[in-house]
């Protein structure tokens, strides 16, 4: 909780009037109750899927959400494609 009410004082401290910004949205009402990083990953679907891998294996992630820019075809094609 600490970590997180700093994160938010240091985006209160941001200026910056772009809303795409990480400040920005974490300056929005209600996200400073959420731990989370807007990670993009770029890569192969092979080596996405690597450093999925290597993220289940940290006992301290308790989760992650993927997305992408159409949900059902993006993860059958990284469900399809991730092995090869």
């Amino acid at each position: 909780m600490a970590a997180m009410s700093r994160r938010h004082a240091q985006a209160g401290a941001d200026k910056s009037t772009d809303p795409c910004t990480t400040a920005s949205h974490t300056k929005l009402v209600g996200y400073e109750r959420y731990p989370t990083n807007q990670v993009v990953f770029v890569g192969r679907f092979a080596t996405v899927a690597a450093v999925l891998n290597d993220m289940a294996a940290n006992p301290r992630l308790r989760g992650v959400m993927p997305t992408s820019d159409d949900f059902l075809i993006g993860m059958e094609q990284f469900g399809t494609r991730s092995s090869r």
